[in-house]
């Protein structure tokens, strides 16, 4: 049974690959205990980042560790759909080769929204507190900056 939390949302959707929820206003997202992502289930993610968030874009905390793989046609479609669900994401993914190869593809693929690695959720969390401090509200504050493209 879903628990609806404070918009009337979902409070927790599981997929095959991930568990989502909202904290506060950021989207977390973790990769369950040895799973894998194929490309065919990067749509039922993404329909969990906006099932959560009340299909708002908010800022998004990714956490891969626990996943044992994901496929290269899997990471490539994520990344291109990433600005259609979040604002900016911190990507946890911790050291070693997980951390080479998403740099790598970061660099490859220049995202649309402020991509950032992590080693620790908590690291990922004070970036995202840091955009949203400087976000903009509907009062006319300014945005979260967008993706340098290098």
């Amino acid at each position: 049974m879903d628990i609806e939390n404070d918009s009337g949302s979902p409070a927790e959707i599981r997929t095959l690959s991930t568990r989502t929820w909202l904290d506060g206003a950021i989207v977390m997202q973790c990769a369950l205990p040895g799973s894998t992502l194929e490309v065919g289930e990067v749509e039922e993610l993404l329909q969990a980042i906006r099932g959560v968030s009340g299909g708002r874009e908010r800022p998004g905390l990714i956490d891969v560790r626990p996943g044992r793989r994901s496929s290269h046609a899997a990471r490539r479609r994520l990344l291109s759909a990433a600005g259609t669900a979040a604002q900016a994401v911190a990507l946890v993914v911790g050291p070693g080769p997980t951390r080479v190869v998403a740099g790598l593809l970061l660099r490859l693929s220049p995202p649309s929204i402020p991509i950032q690695l992590f080693e620790t959720v908590e690291e990922g969390r004070v970036w995202l507190v840091s955009l949203l401090a400087a976000a903009p509200t509907s009062k006319g504050r300014r945005p979260i900056p967008q993706a340098s493209r290098r």
